[in-house]
């Protein structure tokens, strides 16, 4: 239909032709307005042909609930059609099927994240669990209803989003506790009144999209499921280059490390100063000759000269470095160092700041 939007308003202009304010069904007057569309504006009626009033008859009650279902979520008209339309869904990569949707209403959320207009958990949440009067008007059916405000399926999307606004913070996971406080925290009515109990009653139901893990301290915590193949692919990776032949070949180490750092005359304290360029000097050959390494230490220490060192080798140059860097004004830093060191090429080693 070209133009539903204005069909849609029509239709809530006649619902409440009365001037009533109380909440009523619409879809009686949409049935209506579909087989009799002269009842509205000419230009509106010229919009709906008979093939729209078919279409509306033949559909099956599971795809006619999934409609009704989708209207009661505050969607654009790209997000409702990615899911109703079944060859658009399925073009968009959701498996979910329209049995599967009605009977948990959350996954338009959970399966609908990562895109650019996803639809957001708070938006299904508002369409589940409506203001009083809409919920007495026009309730939400079964099986797609919420009778209780901690139902597993709202729990588990809201514990979902949770963790994936952590994430922005900067965390791959959360302990149960912290958890379990910012679902209960959200400002959402009604709340959502989770706790250890509820986990652990709904456990199975939660490792189906998300993932639990250890803290150091041996108590539960919890990560999106991204977080963990990361994790594992990461330790893979890392596992099979500790284990591979370490990288052969003697340098003037010390030698390296000066041309980084200022004249050693220069030094207040020649001792602790010969001490601290020997130190880096045994850490710039670790760093070659390994496959993986690991440099610790306070802001100040040389951390980044050590690694400025490595890069203004011709071997490591030739091979060519990636550079990874946490934040913009990292990134700028490595990229200056790097291009003081004329690293062009992205191949043989990776650094990580």
């Amino acid at each position: 239909m070209t133009h539903g939007t204005l069909v849609a308003h029509a239709i809530g202009q006649q619902l409440h032709a009365d001037g009533s304010q109380e909440v009523r069904d619409p879809w009686p007057l949409v049935e209506k307005v579909l087989h009799e569309p002269n009842t509205l504006t000419p230009d509106l009626a010229a919009t709906i042909g008979s093939t729209a009033a078919k279409l509306w008859g033949s559909l099956k009650p599971e795809r006619r609930a999934l409609l009704k279902l989708l209207a009661r979520f505050e969607i654009t008209a790209d997000q409702a059609t990615r899911w109703f339309v079944t060859e658009e869904r399925k073009r968009a990569g959701i498996t979910a099927s329209d049995t599967e949707i009605l009977a948990n209403p959350y996954l338009c959320f959970e399966d609908d994240r990562g895109r650019i207009d996803q639809i957001s958990a708070s938006v299904v949440d508002r369409g589940l669990f409506p203001e009083a009067t809409v919920a007495a008007s026009v309730p939400v059916p079964d099986p797609s209803c919420c009778s209780e405000a901690i139902d597993p399926r709202r729990g588990r999307a809201l514990m979902i989003n949770t963790l994936d606004r952590a994430a922005t913070e900067g965390h791959t996971l959360l302990p149960q506790s912290w958890l379990v406080q910012r679902v209960r925290d959200l400002d959402i009515s009604p709340q959502c009144a989770i706790g250890a109990d509820w986990i652990d009653a709904f456990d199975p139901f939660l490792k189906a999209r998300i993932v639990i893990a250890k803290m150091a301290d041996g108590t539960p915590a919890w990560q999106l499921q991204k977080f963990a193949q990361a994790r594992d692919i990461i330790s893979a990776r890392v596992k099979r280059r500790l284990a591979g032949k370490r990288h052969a070949g003697e340098h003037d180490w010390r030698a390296l490390i000066d041309q980084q750092l200022p004249p050693f005359a220069d030094a207040s304290d020649p001792e602790t100063e010969e001490l601290a360029r020997v130190e880096k000097a045994n850490a710039l050959g670790e760093i070659y000759r390994s496959r993986f390494s690991v440099v610790i230490g306070p802001a100040g220490t040389g951390k980044t000269s050590l690694l400025t060192a490595l890069l203004s080798m011709p071997s490591v140059a030739a091979g060519g470095v990636l550079l990874l860097a946490p934040t913009g004004k990292a990134r700028v830093q490595m990229q200056k160092r790097a291009n003081n060191a004329q690293v062009s090429r992205h191949e043989k080693f990776t650094v990580f700041q």
